[in-house]
């Protein structure tokens, strides 16, 4: 069931900034909603057109590919780390690298 069915919450609208949604408790009263709309209906209304929506969603498309650079980075590097103990161990036990030394010196 819907919470506005069951009366646990109620709609109210704010005229002036023309938005529509707001929910609010059925016990709160009608002079702290029309002045908590006051104060939201405007920002709200302000920060939900003019293109601020879409400058939103490039900030968050810019943050979430550097976090997916990083991860990817990260991933990377730990591979070529784990190669580079894998090959020295390797290299080490087969006795390749006291080779190296003989023919060096």
């Amino acid at each position: 069931m819907d919470l506005l069915h069951l009366n646990r919450l109620r709609q109210y609208s704010h005229e002036p900034s023309s938005t529509k949604g707001w929910f609010a408790n059925p016990a709160t009263t009608i002079a702290a909603i029309n002045e908590r709309l006051d104060t939201l209906g405007p920002l709200y209304d302000s920060v939900s057109g003019h293109g601020f929506g879409n400058q939103t969603g490039d900030a968050l498309g810019s943050v979430d590919n550097y976090l997916i650079h990083r991860i990817v980075a990260a991933i990377v590097t730990m591979a070529r780390k784990f190669l580079a103990v894998f090959s020295y161990r390797v290299a080490t036990r087969r006795n390749c690298l006291r080779r190296l030394k003989q023919h060096s010196t």
